[in-house]
């Protein structure tokens, strides 16, 4: 997945950099092959996290900011068993939309992706 790729799926969601649930914007997910090796990877980068592995009560996420301050979530590959991650193996996985209007919000949808 392309940078470009990743940063029209933000703007098409962009709302409140994740922060605000009236907003409209969840997150985005990658998932990587060896998870806990990425984020090393990506901390030794300089990368700033909105949560670690060893954080909170789900230690098989991590949440890693972007520049711009978007979450993107990382998840590890199940299928893909590596010790060192490979950018090579990164997918996109999901994004998670919140919306105020099911009546406006599911026609909207539909039309972009559909």
């Amino acid at each position: 997945m392309t940078g470009k790729l990743i940063r029209e799926i933000l703007i098409l969601g962009n709302s409140n950099c994740g922060r605000s649930y009236g907003s409209g914007f969840g997150h985005i997910c990658i998932s990587v092959s060896a998870l806990e090796d990425a984020c090393d990877r990506l901390e030794g980068l300089g990368c700033k996290f909105q949560k670690k592995l060893a954080e909170g009560r789900m230690h098989n996420i991590a949440f890693v900011l972007d520049p711009d301050g978007y979450w993107v979530e990382l998840i590890g590959r199940e299928t893909v068993k590596k010790s060192k991650t490979d950018i090579a193996d990164y997918r996109f996985n999901h994004t998670m939309f919140r919306i105020k209007d099911p009546k406006v919000s599911l026609p909207y949808v539909s039309l972009i992706f559909c």
